[in-house]
């Protein structure tokens, strides 16, 4: 394989730096930069680096494409045709395009395959013969179970938390193990995927030391796992944007025996939360890099990194 893109939403470069050896598989990559951005939503951070644009000329900004209706972003409402994965295949390149949000659905014919079911889009996979290797797994983790609305003890909140590692980790694996298959059943050149319950777990137990150390080997075995199948040439793995623990400065924040909370955004889905987005974002490579990296740079990097030249500005 010429070159893997492994993708961990809301992996902290500093909270991996804390773990050091504990994640030997990220410390092994000799590069390593900072992703920094304004922007620090998933949707459009993604859609920056799968198009090498700013959001105000991709135009996917914000969490929904149609805030009345909480309605997902898809591939439909990004403003350009310049996407990564074309910009590969237009040089002999083949694709896996793994869960990338928002420009991975729907699933579209390309020379390679490419797999939606992520950041809230349904699951799908092209061509469809691959159907029986993708199974990747619940599509939605917010629920009442994982996430009780009104938690009103610190035991209530650990509890959830919990729950909702354990339905997380489940996820995680499935979202992996289809993976691997889809690498074995059917090699391409490139890969580039995506894991997003990472970030999920660390917005409601971002306080829960335990869970994070859990989380954060699961993120290194995965690396690792993934590496191992590829073989690639060349390796980066990445994220968006890293975390914060929320505190009293938040918008509606309160306490709850000693942890600062806010509201979700998602509809009714009033859920605690102990961490919050911040920029930078994490970026180890195996191939040399600028100190610095916007979301947009990512398109050239990869492009280099296949020796390839870039679609001209959009």
């Amino acid at each position: 394989m010429r070159l893997l893109i492994a993708g961990f939403d809301g992996i902290d470069p500093g909270v991996v730096e804390s773990y050091g050896d504990a994640m030997p598989c990220l410390a092994s990559l000799p590069y390593a930069a900072e992703l920094v951005s304004e922007e620090i939503l998933t949707w459009p951070i993604w859609t920056s680096m799968a198009t090498g644009l700013p959001p105000s000329e991709h135009g996917v900004t914000g969490i929904f494409a149609d805030e009345d209706a909480k309605r997902a972003w898809c591939r439909d409402d990004v403003k350009t045709g310049r996407f990564l994965w074309r910009a590969l295949n237009d040089a002999g390149l083949s694709v896996g395009w793994y869960r990338v949000p928002v420009t991975s659905y729907p699933p579209r014919e390309l020379d390679g395959w490419m797999a939606s079911g992520t950041a809230g889009s349904p699951t799908g996979i092209w061509p469809v013969e691959l159907s029986s290797a993708y199974e990747p797994g619940p599509a939605n983790l917010w629920s009442k179970e994982c996430l009780p609305i009104g938690s009103e003890t610190r035991a209530d909140i650990d509890r959830a938390g919990s729950a909702l590692w354990d339905a997380a980790r489940n996820a995680l694996d499935a979202e992996l193990e289809s993976l691997l298959r889809l690498v074995e059943v059917s090699p391409v050149d490139v890969v580039f995927c995506y894991f997003n319950y990472t970030d999920t777990v660390q917005h409601h137990c971002f306080h829960d030391k335990s869970i994070m150390a859990q989380l954060h080997a699961w993120v290194d075995r995965a690396a690792s796992r993934i590496t191992g199948a590829c073989d690639p040439d060349q390796t980066m793995i990445l994220s968006d944007h890293g975390m914060r623990a929320v505190t009293p400065d938040d918008w509606g924040t309160h306490d709850k025996e000693g942890v600062w909370f806010t509201r979700s955004v998602f509809g009714n889905h009033s859920f605690f939360q102990s961490g919050m987005h911040r920029s930078p974002g994490l970026v180890r490579a195996s191939f040399p890099l600028p100190p610095t990296l916007t979301p947009e740079d990512v398109y050239a990097v990869t492009c280099r990194a296949c020796d390839i030249q870039g679609p001209p500005p959009a």
